[in-house]
Protein backbone atom coordinates (compact mmCIF):
# COMPACT_ATOMS: atom_id res chain seq x y z
CA UNK A 1 0.00 0.00 0.00
CA UNK A 2 1.03 3.81 -0.36
CA UNK A 3 3.16 5.65 2.29
CA UNK A 4 0.36 6.70 4.29
CA UNK A 5 3.23 9.45 5.71
CA UNK A 6 5.04 9.97 2.71
CA UNK A 7 3.44 13.66 1.83
CA UNK A 8 4.73 14.45 5.55
CA UNK A 9 8.27 13.49 4.85
CA UNK A 10 8.84 14.95 1.25
CA UNK A 11 7.94 18.51 0.30
CA UNK A 12 6.26 18.87 -3.25
CA UNK A 13 8.96 19.22 -5.63
CA UNK A 14 7.97 20.08 -9.64
CA UNK A 15 9.93 18.90 -12.78
CA UNK A 16 11.45 21.73 -14.45
CA UNK A 17 9.98 22.87 -17.39
CA UNK A 18 11.79 24.00 -20.84
CA UNK A 19 11.22 27.23 -21.78
CA UNK A 20 8.68 28.48 -23.75
CA UNK A 21 10.74 29.85 -26.79
CA UNK A 22 12.46 26.49 -26.88
CA UNK A 23 9.39 24.09 -26.84
CA UNK A 24 7.39 26.33 -29.46
CA UNK A 25 10.60 25.13 -32.04
CA UNK A 26 9.55 21.65 -31.50
CA UNK A 27 7.25 18.98 -30.69
CA UNK A 28 8.88 17.53 -27.48
CA UNK A 29 8.24 16.73 -24.26
CA UNK A 30 7.22 20.02 -22.01
CA UNK A 31 9.41 18.46 -19.25
CA UNK A 32 12.79 17.51 -19.17
CA UNK A 33 13.40 14.10 -18.09
CA UNK A 34 13.54 13.83 -14.05
CA UNK A 35 15.82 11.79 -11.96
CA UNK A 36 15.03 8.94 -10.51
CA UNK A 37 15.25 10.08 -6.93
CA UNK A 38 12.77 12.46 -7.87
CA UNK A 39 10.24 10.62 -9.66
CA UNK A 40 10.06 7.92 -6.43
CA UNK A 41 10.07 10.82 -3.85
CA UNK A 42 7.63 12.43 -5.59
CA UNK A 43 5.00 9.33 -6.53
CA UNK A 44 5.70 8.70 -2.41
CA UNK A 45 3.70 11.70 -1.65
CA UNK A 46 0.56 10.05 -2.97
CA UNK A 47 -1.39 9.39 -0.24
CA UNK A 48 -4.44 7.00 -1.68
CA UNK A 49 -7.05 9.58 -0.34
CA UNK A 50 -11.13 7.51 -0.47
CA UNK A 51 -11.91 9.63 -3.29
CA UNK A 52 -8.43 10.60 -5.88
CA UNK A 53 -9.81 13.34 -7.57
CA UNK A 54 -6.63 12.50 -9.80
CA UNK A 55 -8.36 10.11 -11.36
CA UNK A 56 -10.15 13.06 -13.53
CA UNK A 57 -6.72 14.14 -14.84
CA UNK A 58 -5.83 11.05 -16.30
CA UNK A 59 -8.00 10.81 -19.90
CA UNK A 60 -7.78 6.88 -19.42
CA UNK A 61 -9.15 6.82 -16.32
CA UNK A 62 -6.17 4.87 -14.78
CA UNK A 63 -5.69 4.64 -11.13
CA UNK A 64 -2.73 6.69 -10.19
CA UNK A 65 -2.24 5.62 -6.35
CA UNK A 66 -1.86 2.31 -7.76
CA UNK A 67 0.75 3.22 -9.86
CA UNK A 68 2.24 5.97 -7.97
CA UNK A 69 2.86 3.00 -5.43
CA UNK A 70 4.74 0.65 -7.89
CA UNK A 71 6.85 3.68 -9.34
CA UNK A 72 7.89 3.91 -5.22
CA UNK A 73 8.65 0.31 -4.53
CA UNK A 74 10.31 0.40 -8.47
CA UNK A 75 8.15 -2.79 -9.32
CA UNK A 76 8.46 -1.97 -13.30
CA UNK A 77 7.71 -5.69 -14.11
CA UNK A 78 4.66 -5.28 -11.72
CA UNK A 79 4.03 -1.72 -13.32
CA UNK A 80 4.14 -2.86 -16.94
CA UNK A 81 1.66 -5.76 -16.03
CA UNK A 82 -0.76 -3.43 -13.95
CA UNK A 83 -0.69 -0.68 -16.91
CA UNK A 84 -1.65 -3.81 -19.88
CA UNK A 85 -4.32 -5.11 -17.37
CA UNK A 86 -5.85 -0.97 -17.02
CA UNK A 87 -5.68 -0.05 -20.81
CA UNK A 88 -2.10 0.73 -21.89
CA UNK A 89 -1.60 -2.31 -24.73
CA UNK A 90 1.94 -3.77 -24.32
CA UNK A 91 4.02 -5.53 -26.97
CA UNK A 92 7.65 -6.54 -26.90
CA UNK A 93 9.28 -9.01 -29.01
CA UNK A 94 10.64 -12.23 -27.59
CA UNK A 95 13.73 -15.07 -29.03
CA UNK A 96 12.48 -17.98 -30.72
CA UNK A 97 13.31 -20.44 -27.76
CA UNK A 98 14.06 -23.82 -28.68
CA UNK A 99 12.70 -26.63 -27.54
CA UNK A 100 9.55 -24.79 -29.23
CA UNK A 101 8.15 -26.02 -25.96
CA UNK A 102 10.33 -23.79 -23.72
CA UNK A 103 9.10 -20.76 -26.19
CA UNK A 104 5.13 -21.78 -25.65
CA UNK A 105 5.53 -22.12 -21.63
CA UNK A 106 7.27 -18.39 -22.04
CA UNK A 107 4.75 -16.69 -24.17
CA UNK A 108 1.88 -18.03 -22.20
CA UNK A 109 3.23 -16.46 -19.04
CA UNK A 110 3.97 -13.40 -20.82
CA UNK A 111 0.27 -12.96 -22.36
CA UNK A 112 -1.56 -13.85 -19.11
CA UNK A 113 0.24 -10.82 -17.69
CA UNK A 114 -1.26 -9.04 -20.99
CA UNK A 115 1.37 -8.81 -22.92
CA UNK A 116 1.74 -8.88 -26.81
CA UNK A 117 4.58 -11.14 -27.64
CA UNK A 118 5.83 -10.84 -31.35
CA UNK A 119 8.36 -13.65 -32.27
CA UNK A 120 12.07 -12.77 -33.68
CA UNK A 121 11.49 -14.91 -36.98
CA UNK A 122 8.60 -17.00 -37.88
CA UNK A 123 5.47 -14.87 -37.61
CA UNK A 124 3.02 -14.24 -39.75
CA UNK A 125 4.43 -10.52 -40.47
CA UNK A 126 8.23 -9.02 -40.08
CA UNK A 127 8.44 -8.40 -35.76
CA UNK A 128 9.17 -4.66 -37.18
CA UNK A 129 6.42 -4.22 -39.23
CA UNK A 130 4.05 -4.81 -36.58
CA UNK A 131 5.91 -3.12 -34.43
CA UNK A 132 5.64 0.25 -36.21
CA UNK A 133 1.67 -0.57 -36.54
CA UNK A 134 1.58 -0.70 -32.65
CA UNK A 135 3.92 2.17 -31.69
CA UNK A 136 1.82 4.40 -34.27
CA UNK A 137 -1.43 3.60 -32.15
CA UNK A 138 -0.28 4.04 -29.21
CA UNK A 139 0.82 0.87 -27.44
CA UNK A 140 3.72 0.55 -25.12
CA UNK A 141 6.97 -1.04 -26.77
CA UNK A 142 9.55 -2.49 -24.27
CA UNK A 143 12.53 -3.66 -26.11
CA UNK A 144 15.62 -5.60 -25.32
CA UNK A 145 18.73 -3.17 -26.46
CA UNK A 146 21.92 -4.58 -25.06
CA UNK A 147 21.97 -8.13 -26.82
CA UNK A 148 22.25 -8.52 -30.74
CA UNK A 149 20.67 -11.47 -31.47
CA UNK A 150 21.40 -11.24 -35.03
CA UNK A 151 24.92 -10.71 -35.07
CA UNK A 152 24.04 -7.91 -37.61
CA UNK A 153 23.63 -5.08 -35.51
CA UNK A 154 24.65 -1.88 -35.21
CA UNK A 155 28.44 -1.41 -33.71
CA UNK A 156 29.04 1.10 -30.95
CA UNK A 157 31.01 2.11 -28.31
CA UNK A 158 30.72 0.33 -24.93
CA UNK A 159 32.69 0.33 -21.38
CA UNK A 160 35.62 1.46 -23.88
CA UNK A 161 35.24 -1.45 -26.27
CA UNK A 162 33.05 -1.78 -29.47
CA UNK A 163 30.21 -4.27 -29.22
CA UNK A 164 26.72 -4.30 -31.41
CA UNK A 165 23.31 -3.58 -30.22
CA UNK A 166 20.22 -4.30 -32.00
CA UNK A 167 19.23 -1.40 -34.41
CA UNK A 168 15.29 -1.80 -33.91
CA UNK A 169 15.03 0.59 -30.91
CA UNK A 170 16.05 3.19 -32.62
CA UNK A 171 14.98 2.29 -35.75
CA UNK A 172 11.45 2.55 -34.81
CA UNK A 173 11.59 5.81 -32.80
CA UNK A 174 13.37 7.32 -36.53
CA UNK A 175 10.48 5.92 -38.32
CA UNK A 176 7.88 6.46 -35.74
CA UNK A 177 9.22 9.48 -33.97
CA UNK A 178 8.03 8.21 -30.60
CA UNK A 179 9.67 9.00 -27.66
CA UNK A 180 12.17 6.72 -26.42
CA UNK A 181 13.40 6.26 -23.04
CA UNK A 182 16.18 3.47 -21.63
CA UNK A 183 15.36 1.72 -18.45
CA UNK A 184 17.87 0.43 -15.84
CA UNK A 185 16.57 -2.51 -13.32
CA UNK A 186 18.82 -3.58 -10.38
CA UNK A 187 18.15 -5.19 -7.17
CA UNK A 188 17.90 -3.46 -3.51
CA UNK A 189 17.89 -5.73 -0.11
CA UNK A 190 13.75 -5.05 -0.30
CA UNK A 191 12.87 -4.74 -3.64
CA UNK A 192 13.54 -5.27 -7.45
CA UNK A 193 14.14 -1.26 -8.89
CA UNK A 194 14.32 0.76 -12.38
CA UNK A 195 14.62 4.16 -13.34
CA UNK A 196 13.93 5.55 -16.99
CA UNK A 197 16.30 7.78 -18.66
CA UNK A 198 14.79 10.35 -20.91
CA UNK A 199 13.34 10.83 -23.70
CA UNK A 200 16.22 10.73 -25.94
CA UNK A 201 17.00 13.16 -28.10
CA UNK A 202 16.07 12.03 -31.72
CA UNK A 203 18.25 13.33 -34.44
CA UNK A 204 16.44 15.66 -36.87
CA UNK A 205 15.35 14.19 -40.16
CA UNK A 206 17.29 16.37 -42.19
CA UNK A 207 20.34 16.03 -40.32
CA UNK A 208 21.73 12.70 -41.94
CA UNK A 209 20.49 10.09 -44.00
CA UNK A 210 18.76 6.93 -41.81
CA UNK A 211 21.83 4.97 -41.49
CA UNK A 212 23.66 7.45 -39.98
CA UNK A 213 20.39 9.00 -37.55
CA UNK A 214 20.06 5.37 -36.36
CA UNK A 215 24.12 4.86 -35.32
CA UNK A 216 23.90 8.01 -33.37
CA UNK A 217 20.64 7.64 -31.85
CA UNK A 218 21.63 3.32 -30.74
CA UNK A 219 25.35 4.91 -29.33
CA UNK A 220 22.63 7.21 -27.32
CA UNK A 221 21.08 4.24 -26.41
CA UNK A 222 24.29 2.54 -25.51
CA UNK A 223 25.44 5.80 -23.55
CA UNK A 224 22.51 6.01 -21.23
CA UNK A 225 22.88 1.50 -20.33
CA UNK A 226 26.31 2.55 -20.16
CA UNK A 227 25.63 4.70 -17.27
CA UNK A 228 23.04 2.38 -15.39
CA UNK A 229 25.16 -0.82 -15.70
CA UNK A 230 27.93 1.19 -13.93
CA UNK A 231 25.53 2.29 -11.27
CA UNK A 232 25.32 -1.30 -10.34
CA UNK A 233 27.43 -3.49 -12.45
CA UNK A 234 26.41 -6.66 -10.15
CA UNK A 235 22.86 -6.81 -11.07
CA UNK A 236 23.90 -7.36 -15.52
CA UNK A 237 23.56 -10.34 -16.06
CA UNK A 238 25.28 -10.88 -19.79
CA UNK A 239 26.50 -14.73 -20.05
CA UNK A 240 27.69 -14.26 -23.31
CA UNK A 241 30.37 -13.36 -25.81
CA UNK A 242 29.82 -9.41 -25.38
CA UNK A 243 32.44 -7.43 -26.87
CA UNK A 244 33.84 -7.92 -30.55
CA UNK A 245 37.38 -8.45 -29.82
CA UNK A 246 37.08 -10.71 -27.42
CA UNK A 247 38.29 -14.48 -28.00
CA UNK A 248 37.36 -17.83 -26.87
CA UNK A 249 39.89 -19.47 -24.54
CA UNK A 250 40.59 -23.34 -24.50
CA UNK A 251 38.48 -23.27 -21.15
CA UNK A 252 35.44 -22.15 -23.42
CA UNK A 253 35.64 -18.69 -21.25
CA UNK A 254 36.67 -15.37 -23.01
CA UNK A 255 39.38 -12.68 -22.82
CA UNK A 256 40.14 -9.72 -24.48
CA UNK A 257 42.29 -10.01 -27.74
CA UNK A 258 45.79 -8.91 -27.80
CA UNK A 259 46.71 -5.33 -28.61
CA UNK A 260 48.65 -5.22 -31.66
CA UNK A 261 52.02 -5.84 -31.26
CA UNK A 262 51.84 -7.80 -28.38
CA UNK A 263 51.58 -11.55 -27.59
Amino acid sequence: MPDPNGFLRYDRRLPARRPVPVRISDWREVYPPAGEELIREQATRCMDCGIPFCHDGCPLGNRIPDWNDLVRTGNWDAAGAWVAATGWPITTVAERLKPEAVYERFLAFRQGLGMEILPTHGGDRPAFDVLVDRVRAGTVVPLLADRDLSARGVEVDFFGGRTRMPAGPALLAVRTGAPLYVASMWYESDAACASLEGPLPLPDPDSAPLDQRVRLLTQRIADALAAGIARHPEDWHMLQRMWLDQRSTDSGATSPAPVTGQA
